[in-house]
């Protein structure tokens, strides 16, 4: 392969990788992936495979976790013909697409599966981001290399397409290639170790990854090939092309920072959610709506427990409502609501911020007016006099987060694991946290205050001037207007 071929020339030989799904194992045999070798468990566990459609026509392809929310992979794998065109529109995917992410091997227990409810895709090139309805918490996304390709480097590239014998193989498996020729938005490769391997259907948006400081960062997605050796090809020819990812971290982040929209009609069914960064809102199917920060702690909710089957709905007159199991619009069966009807297209976003706000049409093209929030947002780390943080607030550092529940609980918690780390205060709803002018930080109930009284904990610390900070290293410390340790909690992670 000694040159990159332009995408016109998709139908002629080079064949998109994404694989229809069917019999398993149609040959005797150990099934050695014709792309390499198995993946150790727990190898690569950003590593995903995508289920694309309903039988009898469901495809399977490969990608990557970006995120914990999201994954990145061809966006010719959802293309209706791909020989054709391989553009797609942003917005949910036309037909059920799931993803399994975190298993090796697709029989073993644990990884993660949810379902594909938005894409974004990339133009020009042969990427999608795809999110996911529910955050795969606990794997470690993979990074987007900032290293440009060089001919004669080499990388390791993983899917879980075909092997030489098998049709719908159940393992990730992964060879090491060299790039040849490359280009603004490609780079072929072709076989190093071992020297026969070859990229099948069904790796297609599978990983090419370069080891930078030590770490798998993702250099390329897989696009096409010629799949020599693969199950069901009579091919010759190896090597494929890959999308290159270096330099694209600045979309990849943007993206993963796009609001979550229930727009107009649109509802939460029992069991569903909409996710962001840091916050996911949950139908819970005792009937409440509610807003989890990522660690666990709960900042809002609608108080509609006890009515399983409930469900919500962002309703045409700018309504946010929340149903009982047979209620409806033109029903009724209310149980709560935003009450911003009589704001028709008004539609519901839950930022990357952490807030979810009902926003009212707009004429100009943008936002238009906020008519209702969860007041859920994320606060400053650092606690200074005359601040308050009310139910639903939180701050975090490096490695913890600080969080007024709703339910009246001060916490700490690690934003790696959601552990609680230390906690203060008991089952007061509404209660809410404030950093007084005299240098006391204090616990008030929902109607108390520094005049009302109602104080249900305090730090003690009756120094005008202090602040309170949270630390990289997840302790809560009170610091003096001289720069001396007050009081803390002692936690460190």
């Amino acid at each position: 392969m000694s040159r990159i071929r332009p995408r016109a020339l998709r139908p002629g030989g080079v064949l998109a990788a994404c694989a229809a799904l069917g019999a398993t194992l149609l040959a005797p045999g150990a099934a050695q992936a014709a792309v390499g070798q198995p993946v150790p468990a727990g190898q690569y566990a950003f590593a995903a495979r995508l289920v694309i459609g309903d039988e009898p026509h469901t495809r399977a392809c490969s990608g990557a976790l970006v995120d914990a929310r999201w994954v990145l992979t061809a966006k010719s794998c959802f293309a209706p013909n791909p020989a054709q065109s391989i553009d797609i529109p942003t917005g949910a995917p036309a037909v059920k697409t799931t993803v399994t992410v975190g298993r090796t091997d697709l029989n073993a227990a644990g990884g993660h599966t949810a379902n594909i409810v938005e894409l974004v895709p990339r133009p020009g090139r042969d990427l999608v981001m795809a999110r996911l309805d529910r955050p795969a918490t606990g794997i470690t996304p993979v990074k987007v290399s900032v290293q440009g390709p060089t001919a004669g480097d080499e990388l390791t590239v993983a899917g879980f397409g075909r092997t030489k014998t098998t049709w719908v193989p159940d393992r990730l498996h992964s060879a090491v290639f060299t790039i040849g020729a490359t280009t603004a938005t490609e780079l072929e490769i072709a076989a190093k170790s071992p020297a026969d391997a070859s990229v099948c259907q069904g790796d297609t948006g599978g990983p090419a990854l370069r080891t930078e400081n030590g770490v798998p960062t993702l250099a390329g997605v897989t696009s096409r090939s010629w799949q020599g050796g693969c199950f069901g090809s009579t091919a010759t020819r190896t090597g494929a092309f890959e999308t290159r990812t270096d330099g694209l971290g600045m979309w990849v982040s943007a993206t993963t920072n796009r609001p979550v929209l229930l727009t107009p009609g649109q509802k939460l069914l029992p069991g569903q959610m909409l996710a962001s960064n840091h916050v996911k809102v949950v139908m819970q199917t005792d009937g409440n709506l509610v807003a989890y920060h990522n660690t666990g702690a709960a900042l809002w909710g609608s108080r509609t427990h006890g009515n399983p089957g409930a469900y919500a709905v962002m309703q045409t007159d700018g309504n946010l409502v929340v149903y009982g199991k047979d209620g409806g619009p033109s029903t009724g069966g209310a149980l709560w609501s935003t009450r911003t009807h009589g704001n028709e297209g008004a539609y519901a976003s839950l930022q990357s911020d952490g807030n979810l706000v009902v926003y009212g049409p707009s004429t100009t093209g943008g936002a238009g007016a906020a008519l209702w929030h969860t007041d859920t947002w994320m606060r400053d780390s650092k606690v200074t006099e005359g601040k308050r943080l009310m139910p639903g607030a939180w701050a975090q550092s490096a490695r913890a987060v600080l969080a007024m529940d709703a339910q009246g609980r001060l916490s700490l918690r690690d934003r790696a694991t959601g552990k609680q780390l230390w906690t203060v205060g008991e089952y007061h709803p509404g209660a809410y946290a404030t950093m007084q002018t005299d240098g006391n930080f204090v616990l008030y109930a929902k109607d108390g205050g520094p005049t009302q009284g109602g104080a249900l904990w305090n730090t003690g610390t009756f120094v005008a001037g202090s602040h309170l900070l949270l630390q990289d290293d997840a302790n809560l410390v009170m610091y003096g207007p001289d720069g001396k340790a007050l009081w803390a909690t002692h936690t460190t992670l």
